[in-house]
């Protein structure tokens, strides 16, 4: 017994921990341990949500009750790695028609119970524990909070490989698994478009050299492939989303999806190439 004890003992640490690694916030005090997490036991803090922030390469949670007068919130600091699997969690989470704030990347506030922080590769979830949150002190507590963290306050570098032209105000999106609901399409940011009365989404998948010749082999297993014009169109039909088609543009495995007819999505991402080099 005194063996499976220590064993234990030695074990716990690897999936729970009381750590140092959280930030000083500038005005606020700590009102309890810092705690972490890892991906091994995530699930026991966010049982129902831990699969979503693991599909986004989840690295560490380090979180906090921190105490300004009478308000205390928590403080959720997760590390997702790099600063686009964070854009990722943070778009996945915040929800639509959200008013944003230009604190760290973006910040929400929604009052009297939350803040979302997006900065590099953090993603920061605060919950009002025991007072009332306003919006003064929301500003001032995310400001607090960013300049804390290390990291830019720049979105991903890999937005700027989606195309301007047409596309929809703040339809950016990163999705890191089964993309259109397709297991084969992981990596991909995408954004919506609408040309023409005809709404559809550009995505590019974010992969190194190696892997995208394994990428574009597996593609090539399971999707048909057509020459038009000049260049060589990977496709398929998606049930009830249309046909969905990649190729090479920019040296990047880049996609076009949503159009229903088939030439027309062709001639799409005949158009795209043409137009981007």
């Amino acid at each position: 017994m005194k063996k499976i004890i220590i064993a234990i003992l030695i074990i716990l640490p690897l999936f729970f921990a009381l750590s140092n690694d959280f930030p000083s916030i500038k005005g606020w005090e700590k009102a309890g341990e810092v705690k972490t997490y890892y991906p091994e036991n995530l699930w026991e803090y966010i049982n129902g949500a831990a699969d979503n922030f693991l599909s986004y390469g989840f690295k560490e949670l380090n979180y906090c009750d921190i105490r300004k007068d009478s308000l205390i919130v928590t403080v959720n600091i997760y590390d997702m790695g790099n600063s686009l699997n964070a854009y990722g969690i943070y778009i996945s989470e915040k929800g639509a028609e959200q008013e944003t704030l230009d604190i760290g990347v973006e910040s929400i506030v929604s009052l009297p119970y939350q803040c979302l922080l997006l900065k590099g590769q953090y993603y920061v979830k605060i919950d009002v524990y025991e007072g009332q949150l306003t919006k003064d002190k929301a500003v001032q507590l995310l400001k607090a909070v960013s300049d804390a963290l290390t990291g830019s306050d720049e979105p991903p570098e890999e937005l700027a490989l989606l195309p301007s032209k047409n596309k929809i105000k703040e339809s950016e999106n990163f999705i890191n698994e089964n993309f259109l609901g397709l297991e084969v399409l992981t990596n991909c940011l995408y954004a919506e478009y609408i040309a023409d009365s005809t709404e559809y989404k550009i995505f590019k998948v974010i992969v190194n050299e190696e892997s995208k010749k394994e990428y574009l082999t597996l593609l090539k297993e399971k999707w048909d492939a057509e020459k038009y014009k000049d260049i060589e169109i990977l496709y398929r039909k998606v049930p009830y989303s249309g046909y969905v088609g990649v190729s090479i543009i920019d040296n990047t495995i880049t996609g076009i999806a949503g159009i229903e007819d088939l030439k027309q999505l062709f001639n799409t991402l005949y158009n795209l190439r043409n137009s981007l080099q």
